[in-house]
């Protein structure tokens, strides 16, 4: 009959408030694309852990209860820095993270860019065109175009224009023209640009010169050549040295005065000075030649130096000759043919842009322009073989009258010993040839065997030679000029002839030709009607051109890139 009592005490489980360690061993794979996927796995040894916080920032992303989370929006080529807090299943968050760095990458470009829109030519007079457009301001990321003929490729433009030569007038033509990115992807399809030439017309300016030979001298006066509005300074006509030392000529080219550039403070950095001529009218010529002299002396980023064409009364302008650069102490000589332009009325002008020095004067004398009429010019041929220093080697040709006619160097560009070719086109008259070395040690023999031989191209008799002399040697000489060739530009320093030379031209069997370009393949020649009257490939030097009629002719010399054209004469 005992009794004893007991106390039974029923209690609820202990609450987990203990935190999991941070994560560890924690990893991200870099990506692709834009859309980022971040993948890791924990250690084996963090136990309890369910899931994760992931914070970019301050911001919470998302919680993770598996081993992944999605983050999209990401950009390419960025970097990312992301926190990731372990999680356990009573919801105790750890105290420190984990921090997964990511960088994405930049995904290859395989997108091909739409064709070009918007694209347009207008209608010219001439028979060189020039090709231009403007792609539509949706067309991204396109860096250039290809421009075909019907099936062959014109070339490549990487700006907004293309210049297409040796056009017939009033004739219509077709070109397709694709995009290109700098990827290198090509659009599928293409823009087509239909052109139609005008007429040609002698009216591309008028009140043109219509005498010739034509000179200017500059001496004291501009003439009838007109300074610019649509520029930021003017020329000067000028006598004696320039007033700032170390840059431009000490004296004119020939008379007294010339023009030039003053770039000193404010003209400089890349300001423009153009001086524009008078009409010249050549609509009853065949043939024309146009030289004038120029001096660029100065720093070596002095700017440059143009001589701009227009063929439809200064609305637009084409390059012809450029230099830029320092081109040393002296007068120089441009050459250049204008077969091209013969039977129009065209422009010219002097464009000039200073550039980041005020040691940047140009000057620009002795313009002239001939249309044979006094003689063809006698092919001749210089050729130099320099000794171990050409940079000392210089010469020149002065006619009657003490003028300067001709010059090149000196030669600091040139490899010790190397020999240079120069082909010169010397009009009928006597001459002094000079050569002239600044050291006074000749070009032979006492650093390195050096010579020089100037001779008639058409029976190769020797109008001047030797290598060993002091500091000039001179002869004199006499050229009946009694056969003509069409040099083009030549640069009588670097040796460098530009597009192409043919010659004899005018001419009346085989016509001879040098192209700048050695991977031309093919030649077409065409009549002023357009129709083909010759082609082949280009295995020989000179063509057969003795069964075409009397006229002019245009010749095109082909590559799979590139197209060079000129205009021929056959009597």
């Amino acid at each position: 009959g005992e009794v004893e009592d007991y106390t039974v005490n029923i209690t609820g489980s202990t609450t987990d408030t203990q935190a999991p360690t941070a994560p560890t061993n924690l990893a991200a794979s870099n990506v692709t694309e834009t859309t980022v996927d971040l993948s890791w796995t924990a250690s084996t040894d963090n136990v309890g852990v369910t899931g994760y916080d992931v914070y970019q920032g301050g911001s919470l992303l998302g919680t993770v209860t598996g081993t992944s989370t999605n983050v999209t929006g990401l950009l390419a080529s960025t970097s990312y820095t992301f926190t990731v807090y372990a999680k356990d299943a009573a919801g105790n968050v750890s105290n420190a993270s984990n921090t997964v760095n990511v960088t994405t990458l930049d995904p290859p470009d395989t997108q091909a860019p739409t064709a070009p829109t918007n694209l347009a030519a207008s209608n010219v007079t001439q028979t060189s065109l020039s090709l231009s457009w403007t792609a539509s301001t949706d067309n991204v990321g396109v860096t250039g175009y290809y421009v075909y003929q019907g099936g062959s490729l014109l070339g490549t433009v990487t700006g907004t224009s293309f210049s297409v030569t040796g056009l017939t007038a009033n004739t219509s033509y077709s070109f397709t023209i694709y995009a290109r990115d700098a990827a290198g992807n090509v659009s599928n399809s293409s823009n087509v640009l239909n052109v139609t030439t005008l007429e040609n017309s002698t009216g591309g300016c008028t009140g043109g010169i219509t005498s010739y030979p034509y000179y200017q001298g500059f001496e004291n006066t501009f003439g009838s050549w007109i300074q610019s509005t649509a520029d930021d300074f003017n020329w000067t006509t000028r006598s004696g040295s320039t007033p700032s030392s170390s840059t431009g000529p000490s004296s004119a080219a020939e008379g007294s005065y010339y023009v030039y550039m003053e770039s000193s403070s404010p003209n400089y950095s890349t300001k423009r000075a153009i001086l524009n001529s008078p009409c010249f009218d050549l609509s009853s010529e065949t043939e024309a030649t146009l030289t004038f002299k120029y001096h660029m002396y100065g720093a070596s980023t002095m700017g440059s130096l143009a001589l701009e064409v227009s063929v439809d009364d200064g609305t637009t302008w084409s390059s012809i000759w450029s230099k830029s650069g320092n081109q040393g102490d002296s007068w120089l000589t441009a050459s250049l043919n204008l077969g091209s332009y013969v039977g129009a009325s065209v422009q010219f002008r002097f464009n000039g842009i200073t550039g980041a020095t005020w040691q940047g004067d140009m000057a620009v004398d002795g313009f002239s322009i001939g249309n044979g009429s006094t003689g063809s010019c006698e092919a001749t041929t210089l050729s130099i073989t320099f000794d171990n220093y050409p940079e000392e080697t210089s010469w020149e040709i002065t006619n009657s009258s003490g003028t300067v006619v001709f010059s090149g160097g000196t030669y600091g560009s040139q490899a010790d010993g190397s020999t240079l070719t120069i082909p010169l086109c010397i009009d009928a008259g006597c001459y002094t040839f000079t050569i002239k070395d600044t050291y006074g040690d000749g070009i032979c023999c006492s650093y390195g065997n050096g010579s020089y031989s100037f001779t008639k191209d058409s029976d190769g008799s020797v109008l001047a030679s030797g290598g060993s002399f002091s500091s000039t040697e001179a002869t004199d000489f006499c050229l009946n000029a009694t056969n003509g060739y069409s040099y083009g530009n030549y640069d009588t320093t670097n040796g460098i002839i530009e597009d192409i030379v043919l010659y004899p031209n005018p001419v009346n069997d085989f016509l001879n030709f040098r192209l700048k370009d050695q991977k031309m393949d093919t030649y077409i020649i065409t009549n002023l009607v357009g129709q083909t009257v010759g082609y082949g490939k280009l295995d020989e030097t000179a063509i057969d051109v003795s069964r075409f009629d009397a006229g002019v002719y245009i010749i095109e010399f082909k590559s799979d890139k590139k197209v060079l054209s000129q205009r021929f004469i056959k009597q």
